[in-house]
């Protein structure tokens, strides 16, 4: 049971890891994309 519960909160953790990193994916593409039109602007 013990053993049941850990691997549940590990798998929990990692999912937690995953779609943080996807957020920090999005967060540089938008971020990027902005770059991308300010300099085109100013350009």
């Amino acid at each position: 049971m013990n053993s049941q519960s850990s691997q549940i909160l590990n798998t929990t953790k990692i999912k937690i890891i995953l779609s943080n990193l996807n957020n920090n994916e999005l967060i540089k593409k938008n971020s990027g994309k902005r770059w991308l039109i300010l300099t085109k602007r100013l350009g």
